[in-house]
């Protein structure tokens, strides 16, 4: 019986760090996005990138790529 109960206690547990992990890494990816906005105009302004848009779309595939590898960590 106290076997019983402590894997229904570990699957639950395991359950909500899974949970909380996904949510921080989307909080994360969320926040990145955001001051992705503010770097890609600061690169525009050093002359890195010719535009806004291109320069945000390669910061957020940065930061997608960097989410994915998280998440199947």
């Amino acid at each position: 019986m106290t076997t019983l109960v402590l894997n229904y206690s570990t699957n639950l547990l395991d359950g909500i760090k899974t949970v909380l992990r996904n949510f921080m890494l989307g909080w994360q990816l969320a926040t990145q996005r955001h001051a992705n906005i503010t770097v890609a105009m600061h690169l525009v302004k050093a002359g890195e990138y010719s535009n806004f848009h291109e320069a945000k779309t390669a910061l957020d595939v940065k930061a997608q790529e960097w989410y994915e590898a998280e998440k199947n960590a």
